[in-house]
């Protein structure tokens, strides 16, 4: 598993998680899942196949830099092949 952030040439900041597989002893990106622009990343836990990502996003009230409403992200491991089985609340 990794996480990163990915910055198109805009003021965004896409957030995501990837599983990454080993293949002929190489690396191999299976899959990306996106949170959202400038999720704040809290942890990550994994529970049997479940990963969970302890996460704050925007509220309507929030500023862009500024996420306050806790959320968990529910995300199930098959193989490295991720599916993501919650989708964010939209803003508040």
């Amino acid at each position: 598993m990794l996480t990163g952030y990915e910055n198109t040439g805009g003021s965004g900041c896409w957030v995501f998680l990837g599983s990454v597989l080993n293949k002929n002893n190489l690396p191999y990106l299976k899959r990306l899942i996106y949170f959202g622009d400038r999720v704040a990343i809290d942890s990550v836990k994994i529970e049997n196949d479940t990963i969970k990502v302890y996460s704050l996003v925007h509220r309507e009230e929030d500023g862009l830099c500024c996420p306050s409403l806790p959320f968990v992200f529910l995300i199930k491991n098959e193989s490295g092949d991720l599916i993501q089985l919650n989708d964010k609340p939209k803003a508040q």
